[in-house]
């Protein structure tokens, strides 16, 4: 039972900004995307990306009616 409480609590909190979290998977996550030195860099708008699936995210998001437009052209 007390494991199960542990999981509920948020124990693992990042040193840098002090966010808490309950899983250190989730903390390790967040202290890479947002901490840690970015380099992915799109190559439409140059964001930065501390990771390539949050890149990709973005120009999905962000640039694909751009890249439909410019296949119709």
């Amino acid at each position: 039972m007390s494991a199960r409480l542990g999981l509920l609590r948020k124990e693992n909190v990042c040193s840098k900004c002090q966010k808490q979290f309950r899983k250190l998977e989730d903390l390790m996550s967040h202290e890479q995307l947002y901490h840690e030195a970015k380099s992915y860099d799109c190559l439409q708008c140059k964001q930065s990306f501390g990771g390539m699936e949050q890149m990709r995210d973005h120009v999905k998001k962000f640039h694909s009616y751009n890249k439909m437009k410019k296949g119709q052209d």
